[in-house]
């Protein structure tokens, strides 16, 4: 489907990385913020993956109607493959494709 010459089955959604989040707020009280300001993805990151266990913190996104736009881990960068494959990250980011399936 096009409008305006725009294939818009390929439209990003408007999202925010929890990297904007004070270290003083709460990951759910972000997720909130975001949901309300009307984000429709948050990028997660290993801060998110530390303060909630995956399961929990799916949960938490799908309340809030809210979608992961990527996984933000930029310390991984330094990792080793094995230890990346390891990592909660990946965990993370395999629950919530297999949720849209």
């Amino acid at each position: 489907m096009t409008t305006q010459g725009v294939h818009t089955s390929h439209i990003a959604t408007l999202a925010v990385s929890h990297y904007l989040c004070p270290p003083d707020m709460a990951l759910t009280n972000f997720l909130d913020q975001a949901s309300e300001a009307g984000f429709h993805s948050i990028g997660i990151t290993v801060r998110a993956l530390n303060e909630l266990p995956i399961k929990q913190l799916r949960q938490e996104l799908i309340a809030r109607g809210l979608g992961v736009s990527s996984v933000n881990t930029a310390g991984y960068f330094f990792c080793t493959v094995a230890s990346w494959h390891q990592s909660s990250g990946i965990e993370f980011a395999a629950s919530r494709r297999s949720s849209r399936t």
